[in-house]
């Protein structure tokens, strides 16, 4: 059995994996995924109808302090970026400053939508091949004697946009498909902590290599 608070982050998450499976579906949901070279983490990422989503949770012992610029990186990888938050936020400055696009949901016992997302549709290559390691950008471009800076760059000079955002689903597949079937076998009728720790992947700081 685990042991969890309801100001514990942890505690979010598994109350929104199940509002989600419950809602809408889900192809893929990742734990604690990091992005730009390991310089965020997104607290959950999900894969439905071929479109990224990324969830940035704020539980009532979190700071909004950093929101803005958290999610303007969220922005630059997602199809789809949540804040989800405790009822304590609901009214903040910092949460009336978001985008638009940025969908807003509400932890208060139960997870309640205050504003639908809004698909982003622009995105620059240079963010997106950040999230692919140096063996996807090898089969991308069919070569293996490039280091990664230089793989980068061809990519950048040579793949669209949807090339890389579709390698870029078909990677995440590979990292955590096997872990999600397992998590959807093993998971029963709620999420629990220990549910959360089988869609993380281990060693999950080692982005590139």
């Amino acid at each position: 059995m685990d042991y969890i608070t309801k100001n514990d982050a942890s505690f979010v998450k598994t109350s929104l994996i199940d509002f989600w499976l419950k809602n809408y579906t889900a192809d893929l949901i990742a734990n604690e995924v990091p992005f730009f070279k390991g310089n965020r983490r997104a607290d959950l990422i999900m894969i439905s109808n071929n479109n990224l989503l990324g969830f940035e949770i704020k539980s009532e012992l979190d700071s909004l302090k950093n929101l803005k610029s958290q999610i303007l990186d969220y922005k630059k990888i997602f199809d789809f970026v949540y804040v989800v938050i405790d009822k304590k936020f609901k009214f903040s400055k910092e949460l009336a400053e978001l985008p638009s696009q940025i969908g807003i949901l509400v932890y208060d016992k139960e997870i309640m939508i205050k504003r639908e997302a809004k698909k982003i549709k622009k995105f620059k290559k240079n963010d997106l091949i950040l999230l692919l390691w140096k063996k996807d950008l090898e089969v991308l471009l069919n070569s293996k004697k490039l280091d990664l800076d230089q793989l980068q760059k061809n990519a950048q000079n040579i793949l669209t946009v949807d090339k890389i955002k579709a390698q870029i689903l078909t990677s995440l597949n590979n990292r955590y498909g096997a872990k999600y079937k397992y998590f959807l076998l093993d998971r029963g009728n709620y999420t629990t902590i220990e549910d959360l720790r089988t869609i993380t992947r281990i060693n999950s700081q080692m982005l590139l290599f």
